[in-house]
């Protein structure tokens, strides 16, 4: 999901909303066996460097996706690229 123009609350609040949504949904797999809610794992990156390469901005989004699911279930985690000469910042 490609989130352009968007600022890292904003996109932090559409994240956030789609999980809710998600959460809400019950799945119903038989009278034996438990119902389960869906949840779902987030890697995001907000990148404020038009310079570092794609590849590069979804690495990154990989890792932070890889890091919401170690950390716990239906989890948002935040990469923050200022610059690409200067360490990123990452956010649970």
């Amino acid at each position: 999901l490609a989130l352009p123009g968007c600022d890292a609350v904003g996109a932090r609040n559409v994240l956030d909303n789609i999980k809710e949504e998600i959460a809400k949904n019950i799945i119903v797999w038989g009278e034996d066996i438990p119902r389960g809610a869906i949840t779902i794992s987030v890697g995001f990156v907000l990148c404020k460097d038009r310079t570092v390469d794609s590849e590069v901005i979804v690495k990154k989004a990989d890792e932070a996706l890889y890091k919401a699911k170690s950390t716990g279930k239906n989890k948002v985690c935040t990469t923050i690229i200022l610059h690409k000469s200067l360490s990123e910042v990452s956010v649970e």
